[in-house]
């Protein structure tokens, strides 16, 4: 149970154990979807009508050593409508049910939180969680693991269960591929879609990192969810600069302990971040995943 309140704020990497790519593997897909004859996206991108800017995009693709789309997308914003276009109908394809299957080792640390939400005997008392989400990710993977555990664990409808996830506050930042049924006025099922009109939604709801600002209202409320609570924890967050200064980390609560994933960073790298937060931040081992932070820090401590 979370009783003292507390921000989980998500990066690509809280989403990669659900199936979905990090930016660098998004970025290599796409190089290698959009440079096949018989690709996916290049093929609904063809149908969309970007016939002429497939080349040209593919090519910066190829040549930029920047490690994400979205980075390479505030460079260049010629390339924003193809670029949001391929970004949305190449990541509702990795949207499918299979990672929530019992026995599956791939929502091990939504499995994992679940267990220490739901440490009471009723859904009221699950609700009781004093626990929100800033997710940087465009999916809904959050929103559908908390209806599926929700609906299976206390045997709810699948309406009442996006009643409950509505209470859960879940903010995301950079927009999403649609709204989660149930949860806003122009939602998708959960599953993967190669319709053209769906596409074009998702894409038009999603903003990359210079369409935001720091009084974007999504930007707003990331940042009151963090202000306000007495513990954050950063998890497969990749610490972006401008990500980390627009939610003003030194307006945090003044005593509130921050917690961060860090895997595959060095020393010198989290030092670096600490100071982009102006404040101490507990970093876990560079070995430790999304589970593994969950497991190791002290983060769940302070949350109790």
């Amino acid at each position: 149970m979370f009783r003292t309140k507390t921000c989980i704020v998500l990066g690509a990497g809280a989403s990669k154990p659900l199936g979905f790519p990090v930016g660098s593997e998004l970025l290599y897909q796409l190089i290698d979807d959009l440079g096949s004859p018989v690709g996916t996206v290049r093929q609904l991108a063809l149908d969309a009508g970007f016939g002429e800017g497939i080349v040209d995009f593919l090519a910066v693709l190829r040549e930029s050593p920047l490690p994400s789309v979205d980075l390479l997308l505030e460079k260049r914003p010629a390339f924003v409508d193809i670029g949001k276009f391929c970004i949305a109908a190449a990541i509702t394809q990795f949207e499918e049910g299979a990672p929530f299957i019992a026995g599956s080792n791939r929502t091990d640390w939504l499995r994992y939180l679940f267990t220490e939400m739901d440490s009471g005997a009723s859904l009221d008392s699950f609700l009781d969680n004093q626990v929100s989400f800033v997710t940087y990710n465009y999916d809904r993977s959050l929103e559908h693991f908390f209806s599926v555990a929700l609906g299976a664990t206390y045997g709810l409808p699948r309406a009442e269960c996006a009643n409950v996830v509505r209470e859960i506050p879940i903010c995301h930042v950079h927009g999403q591929l649609g709204h989660y049924p149930g949860l806003g006025e122009w939602s998708r099922p959960y599953s993967p879609t190669q319709e053209q009109s769906h596409i074009k939604e998702c894409a038009s709801q999603i903003r990359i990192l210079h369409e935001g600002s720091k009084d974007d209202e999504a930007v707003t409320m990331a940042r009151a969810l963090c202000e306000s609570a007495e513990v954050v924890g950063l998890i497969g967050f990749g610490y972006h600069p401008t990500n980390v200064a627009r939610l003003e980390p030194a307006a945090w609560h003044a005593n509130s302990r921050t917690f961060g994933s860090a895997f595959g960073m060095t020393p010198a790298e989290t030092r670096r971040i600490g100071g982009r937060f102006g404040r101490e931040i507990d970093f876990t081992d560079s070995t430790d995943d999304a589970l593994g932070f969950l497991r190791r820090s002290e983060f769940l401590r302070w949350c109790a």
